[in-house]
């Protein structure tokens, strides 16, 4: 176990807080039993086996910043560090967008923030923070009182990941909403599925739902790889309320599959796989996405979100849950070298390096900035 604890200044009256850095799988979990009244009244996906889910891939090293006041729990700060292989970037990413930040206090939220971000940029090995954060909110607020206290460079820029859509309270009322071309596409792929049988099933067991990706993996058009499928379906389990619905043919043979979660009056949409080689024609993400909404709006559902953006049809209705990307960078002369030789390349690069290099520096507008986009 790796864990680090600094005293965090709260307010200028003197008052602190303690922040435990702890890096375990095993600590992280055990995490569940130490705070398990905070954490028990907190939404699934604020919780430590989700984050570690998140995380359990090898492209991260989860980091978690443990916030406490007086030996009594504050917050939870859930980040995790970005490698290359086997290698620590030492760069750390935070998304705060859908609140996965659990907070005893939200008067303290922005303290509590910047007293863990304070912390992480204090370790050793560490070159620089990556945040995903809402505009205007008390992380923002966080964020900007750290140059004060430790020499960073601090740069904001708009970004996009997350998206949403509204739901009204009639289905009908909904795909009037949408265009004269996207309204005859839910209805007329909607109709040729009923009339070849296949059926729209609304609860799938994790077993179905794995089995069923493992068949679509090669059927569809957007590659997911097996350590994506496996991280999606491990996220999804440790929530307490899954989402796993899928269209299916009278034969047997899953068409589709979608996987999420609920969460209070809303619905977040992790994964969808379809069968579009063999069926290329059938456009069975509009097919079940109609079904599945359908479904939401009888429910009550009020908002679906849909994790890193939409693909489709849907991309033009739903809109960009409002995000800033924050860089905080240390002020080592060599990470400021590196970071002013990768500037003038960055527009140049292909999309991977791109990708990659935007770890480094901050494009002007940043577009799916969620480094879990495409899971």
């Amino acid at each position: 176990m790796v864990t680090a604890t600094r005293q965090v200044p709260v307010t200028s009256e003197g008052q602190f807080y303690a922040v435990h850095i702890v890096e375990s799988v095993t600590q992280i979990r055990g995490l569940i039993n130490t705070e398990k009244t905070f954490l028990n009244a907190c939404e699934s996906t604020l919780r430590p086996e989700f984050f570690l889910a998140s995380a359990s891939n090898n492209d991260w090293l989860p980091r978690v910043a443990v916030v406490t006041h007086g030996g009594v729990l504050r917050g939870i700060l859930y980040a995790k560090e970005k490698r290359v292989g086997i290698v620590p970037t030492g760069l750390l990413y935070v998304d705060t967008t859908l609140c996965n930040m659990p907070i005893v206090d939200e008067n303290e939220r922005e303290a509590v923030f910047r007293a863990a971000l304070e912390t992480l940029l204090k370790r050793r090995g560490v070159l620089g923070l990556r945040l995903l954060l809402p505009p205007g909110g008390a992380e923002m607020a966080g964020t900007q009182g750290i140059p004060s206290a430790i020499p960073v460079d601090l740069c904001y820029a708009p970004a996009q990941n997350h998206s949403q859509l509204m739901l009204p309270n009639h289905y009908e009322t909904f795909l009037e909403s949408l265009g004269h071309q996207t309204r005859r596409n839910f209805r007329y792929y909607r109709r040729r599925s009923e009339a070849a049988n296949v059926k729209f099933i609304d609860k799938l067991s994790i077993d179905e739902f794995a089995s069923a990706a493992s068949t679509l993996q090669n059927e569809t058009l957007i590659k997911s790889g097996s350590k994506a499928i496996k991280r999606a379906i491990e996220m999804i389990s440790a929530t307490e309320r899954p989402l796993l619905v899928g269209l299916r043919h009278r034969d047997g043979e899953w068409l589709s599959i979608l996987g999420g979660w609920y969460e209070s009056e809303s619905a977040v949409i992790f994964l969808q796989m379809n069968s579009d080689k063999r069926h290329r024609n059938a456009s069975l993400s509009i097919v079940l996405r109609g079904y599945l909404l359908e479904w939401f709006i009888l429910r009550g559902v009020k908002k679906v979100v849909f994790w890193a953006g939409s693909g489709g049809q849907l991309s033009r209705y739903a809109e960009y849950i409002p995000s800033i990307a924050v860089h905080l960078d240390k002020q080592s002369f060599l990470w400021k070298a590196v970071r002013h030789i990768v500037a003038p390349l960055i527009s140049l690069l292909p999309g991977p390096v791109a990708n990659l290099a935007q770890w480094i520096v901050p494009r002007t507008h940043q577009q799916n900035f969620d480094p879990d986009a495409g899971s």
